[in-house]
């Protein structure tokens, strides 16, 4: 697993515009300046609410793609590998990814592209 970088960024921003999750996106963010607690418990319970939105969002199969797309670049594996990950495997990919970045700020700067 690799680190998000600035090519994350701009991947996520066209995985946004395809999946219309710029409004569901805005929403959480702004549920996040009100939440009390740790910031380790506001990002899981942001990540909780954007994998739920991305889930919901996901029934367009070129979403889904992107979706796999940018999840294998991040985990260093084939879309492919991704696609077959159990529930489990992907939560703790998620989880992996939450601990090693400030997603927070990595998903501002992804909307921040989208709305380009």
């Amino acid at each position: 697993m690799r680190k998000l970088n600035t090519q994350d960024v701009f991947k996520l921003a066209r995985f946004i515009k395809k999946a219309n999750l710029k409004e569901d996106l805005k929403l959480i963010f702004e549920k996040s300046q009100g939440m009390d607690g740790d910031t380790d418990s506001k990002q899981t319970e942001l990540g909780i609410d954007m994998v739920l939105a991305i889930i919901e969002k996901a029934g367009d199969e070129i979403v889904e793609a992107e979706f796999y797309s940018l999840l294998a670049g991040v985990a260093e594996k084939t879309p492919e590998d991704i696609k077959n990950l159990s529930l489990e495997a992907l939560a703790e990919l998620f989880i992996q990814i939450k601990n090693e970045n400030n997603v927070i700020v990595f998903f501002k700067a992804a909307c921040q592209s989208a709305k380009k």
